[in-house]
């Protein structure tokens, strides 16, 4: 990171006959320049812009110069979105003041083996969303070493996690280099035969990651982030590894406790809908306990006025045994919900969960979850006993103790907080002592959860 690559600058010229034939087994070029629309006419003669390589004997006298690179950017071209159905198409790489190199893999089925010298040199690897690429990288048994860079979790640690800020790589060149990236071609078919305007948009993808990450650095210099960047390039790598290796999901067990989410929920709707025959009766129909304008009804009926079913409007009035009937029954009700979303995303290909997850996925620069969000499951034995390991293996749980607790402890150097943790002590279990003046011994699991909130809430901006 300390080491800025130079800016983006136009490829040099090639020597007269460097390029060889131009028939389609050969490497191609393309006059092209970043800042001209494909088609459009230029005035001033354009640089090539990449070379395309179908054949082998065309790849090996230009990998020295990628060998030799400190920094080296790359970016795939695939067929689809999934490693483990779709394949990668093209291997673009780009290094400093040089045209882009793109590998035909369908031409040349052997192209990754013949990189893979490239891949695992000591340069820093630009990529913009590292993650996805090193999924279908890995799915091939592709070790890419060397430090990473990865521009979208760098702009998001540079954008401190703002609520709408656009980390797309689009957005980047347009805001740091300002230049328009065309992305048009990025939806298109990457299986079948090739365009230019398919070549190009694949070459200017790895060029403009040489001069974002010149950007990059300096701001995430500037800001003394470099040692957070750090963590988080080095984490991708594993990141990667966890969604493509998947979850498994014992899915009999699992429709069997769906089946059970379902029964209870009809049980505790029955339970709801037993406070209020006469409203029943009254409107003519068997009230929806999913519909707020019916509950409102109902319960205004029997003398509780609410302008809300939410849970905390809800929770002040359980005293009263239809609101504590309903509350169960949306509790249950919620997790129901939550039992297809898990079933439904088992891949038909692994049979296991390959979930999405977001490194800085908060705006706190916590991690986060979705299709399906597996940091929801429930602790309760019945559920988590579904997640099963592959045979042969074993899950195991692991956690840092109170690990953010211990960082604000350092950083703020509170004595109490510091004291406590030299003498071995639970830090929620003391502020719960602190909070509701009861002794350390007599602190009840409420008190020491609701001092969580309070441990947490304090530095997370509550």
């Amino acid at each position: 990171l300390d080491s800025l690559s130079p800016p983006l600058t136009p490829p040099k010229p090639s020597p007269a006959g460097d390029l060889g034939p131009s028939e389609s087994n050969h490497p191609q070029t393309h006059q092209h320049s970043l800042n001209q629309a494909p088609h459009s006419p230029s005035k001033e003669v354009a640089e090539p812009l990449f070379y395309l390589v179908a054949a082998e004997e065309d790849l090996a006298p230009r990998l020295d110069e990628y060998l030799a690179a400190e920094v080296l950017a790359l970016d795939l071209e695939t067929t689809g979105l999934d490693p483990h159905t779709h394949r990668i198409r093209l291997v673009q790489m780009a290094i400093p003041d040089r045209p882009s190199m793109i590998v035909d893999l369908f031409q040349l089925p052997a192209g990754l083996r013949l990189l893979a010298p490239v891949f695992e040199t000591p340069a820093v690897k630009v990529f913009h969303h590292a993650k996805f690429d090193l999924k279908f990288l890995f799915k091939q048994e592709v070790e890419i070493r060397g430090q990473i860079f990865d521009t979208m979790l760098a702009e998001q640690l540079i954008q401190a996690g703002i609520r709408g800020h656009s980390s797309r790589l689009g957005s980047l060149v347009a805001s740091y280099l300002k230049q328009s990236l065309d992305k048009e071609q990025q939806s298109s078919d990457w299986a079948g035969d090739l365009t230019t305007a398919q070549l190009i948009y694949a070459a200017q993808d790895a060029q403009v990651l040489l001069s974002l990450k010149s950007q990059l650095t300096q701001s995430l210099v500037s800001k003394s982030l470099v040692e957070v960047a750090e963590l988080e390039f080095d984490c991708v790598r594993t990141v990667a590894q966890m969604e493509l290796a998947g979850l498994g999901l014992d899915a009999q067990k699992w429709q069997e406790y769906c089946q059970s989410l379902e029964e209870k929920v009809e049980i505790h709707a029955a339970k709801v809908r037993s406070h209020f025959p006469l409203w029943a009766q009254e409107q003519g129909q068997e009230l929806n306990p999913n519909s707020t304008q019916q509950l409102q009804s109902a319960l205004t009926s029997i003398g509780i006025a609410v302008d809300s079913t939410r849970k905390e409007v809800l929770k002040p009035l359980s005293h009263h045994p239809a609101v504590a009937d309903l509350r169960q029954y949306k509790e249950w009700h919620q997790q129901s919900k939550y039992g297809p979303k898990i079933r439904q995303s088992i891949h038909p290909t692994t049979g296991r969960i390959h979930a999405d997850y977001r490194q800085l996925g908060t705006e706190t620069g916590r991690f986060s979850c979705s299709d399906p969000p597996l940091q929801q499951i429930p602790k309760r034995p019945q559920v988590r006993s579904c997640f099963v390991a592959a045979a042969g293996h074993k899950l195991v749980r692991a956690d840092y103790s109170q690990i953010e607790l211990r960082v604000t402890a350092q950083i703020s150097q509170d004595q109490k907080m510091i004291e406590a943790y030299q003498q071995g002590q639970d830090l929620h279990q003391l502020t719960a002592s602190l909070i509701t003046d009861t002794p350390m011994d007599e602190v009840r699991p409420d008190q020491r959860q609701a001092a969580k909130a309070v441990n947490f809430g304090l530095f997370f901006g509550m």
